[in-house]
C-alpha cells in the first residue's frame, strides 16, 4: 500500500502542534488568495511521475515535497492525446488558480504547450491551422485551444470528494495531476499564475 509523506522544510526547527500547524497553513493558504504575489516569481514546480513526486523549488533550494501523487490512470507520455488517460510531458505554466467544488481546488495549465504543437504536427495528430493556433495563443500570453486532437484541461488538482483510498493505490486522473486536499492547501501559497510546472 501506498502512503502519502509530505515533507515540508523546517529552517528554524520550531515544532509545532497539530493544531497550530493547521492554522498556519490556513493563514497562508488565505494569504495566497488575497495577496498572489506572497509566491516568489523563481519558484518553479517539478512532477516526477516516475517517482509519483511533486517538488517546490527556489533556485536550488527545495520549498516543498509531495510524495504519492497520482496522474493519469494510462500513465506519462509525451505525446498525449484527447481522451487517453495520460498525463503530458512537457514544460507549462499556471494559467489560473479556482475553487472547484469537485478538486478542492484546481490549477490550470497551459497545456497544449509550442513544443506539443509541433511534435503534433510532425506526426500527423494536428492540421497546420489546429498547431498555429496553438502557438498564437502562446504568443498572444492566452490559453491556447483546449479542443484539439491533443486534449485539454489539464492542470493540477486536491481529491475533493473523491474517493481517498483509491488515491492511496492508483494513479486514477483522467491527464491531471491529483494530490490530497491538505497536500493542496501547502502548495498553494507557493505558487501563483506564471509559475513554471516542468513535468517529466
Amino acid at each position: 500500500m501506498r502512503s502519502h509523506n509530505t515533507k515540508v522544510p523546517n529552517p528554524v526547527g520550531l515544532r509545532q502542534s497539530a493544531g497550530s500547524a493547521g492554522r498556519i497553513a490556513g493563514f497562508l493558504l488565505l494569504a495566497c488568495l488575497l495577496f498572489p504575489s506572497i509566491a516568489s516569481a523563481d519558484n518553479r514546480i517539478l512532477v516526477d511521475t516516475r517517482n509519483s513526486s511533486l517538488s517546490v523549488l527556489d533556485g536550488d533550494r527545495t520549498l516543498l515535497v509531495i510524495d504519492n501523487i497520482a496522474i493519469g490512470r494510462f500513465g506519462a507520455s509525451k505525446d498525449k492525446t484527447r481522451g487517453d488517460g495520460r498525463t503530458p510531458v512537457g514544460t507549462y505554466r499556471v494559467t489560473s488558480i479556482k475553487r472547484s467544488k469537485r478538486f478542492h481546488f484546481f490549477i490550470e495549465l497551459d497545456y497544449p504547450s509550442v513544443d506539443d504543437a509541433t511534435s503534433g504536427l510532425k506526426k500527423g495528430i494536428l492540421t497546420q491551422a489546429q498547431a498555429d493556433a496553438i502557438r498564437s495563443a502562446h504568443a498572444r500570453g492566452k490559453m491556447p485551444p483546449q479542443n484539439t486532437p491533443l486534449g485539454g484541461h489539464i492542470g493540477l488538482h486536491g481529491i475533493g470528494g473523491g474517493d481517498p483510498a483509491v488515491h492511496e493505490r492508483y494513479n486514477w486522473t483522467r491527464g491531471c495531476i491529483a494530490v490530497t486536499d491538505d497536500q493542496l492547501d501547502r502548495l498553494l501559497p507557493l505558487i501563483r499564475v506564471g509559475t513554471k510546472v516542468e513535468i517529466r
